[in-house]
């Protein structure tokens, strides 16, 4: 609730420089992973490398990937915050000076609270997670842009593993800038 309620009580001006984002959230593997839905609210930060920070919520379920036909075993949620650094441009794609799109590289931190029914995972029916995301970042200043972001996730409840994460996303502006 805290997490929330800083997220919204952002003054107005940065409110307007700020946006959301809606895409998919999976583990990597051979076994029992989870996929689902991942939605955020983008804000603003003034945290040294630290450009943006988000607080949102993934929605999904356990699916046993050894198998070629096989159905979801229970459900999982989270409510995730995440930091983000200023995005490195690798390159720029389209008409100079008018119509341009940039490629770039950032790297998230995030941590997630997790509760689960019926989970096949070791971690138990609650775990926390920490995760360092490498990402790649395509589109234009300030207008909608994808996310595709890979990286090792520390998952502690139970028992404790590491679990290869990938998310792809859009972002979407609330205002222009």
């Amino acid at each position: 609730m805290s997490l929330a309620l800083l997220a919204l009580s952002t003054p107005l001006a940065a409110q307007s420089r700020g946006g959301w984002a809606a895409g998919l959230a999976a583990t990597l593997g051979s076994d029992w992973q989870f996929e689902g839905a991942d939605f955020r609210l983008l804000r603003p930060a003034a945290l040294g490398l630290f450009e943006e920070y988000s607080v949102g919520l993934r929605a999904g379920a356990f699916y046993d990937e050894a198998q070629i036909l096989g159905r979801a075993r229970g459900v999982v949620g989270a409510l995730t915050f995440a930091l983000r650094t200023k995005t490195a441009t690798l390159g720029e794609v389209g008409t100079e000076g008018v119509d341009v799109s940039r490629v770039g590289l950032d790297v998230s931190v995030e941590v997630a609270g997790y509760a689960a029914a019926n989970s096949p995972l070791p971690e138990g029916k609650a775990w926390f997670s920490a995760a360092v995301l490498p990402g790649i970042r395509f589109g234009r200043e300030g207008q909608m842009a994808a996310a595709l972001v890979v990286g090792p996730a520390l998952f502690v409840g139970r028992e404790s593993n590491v679990h290869a994460f990938f998310s792809l996303r859009v972002e979407v502006p609330l205002a222009p800038r």
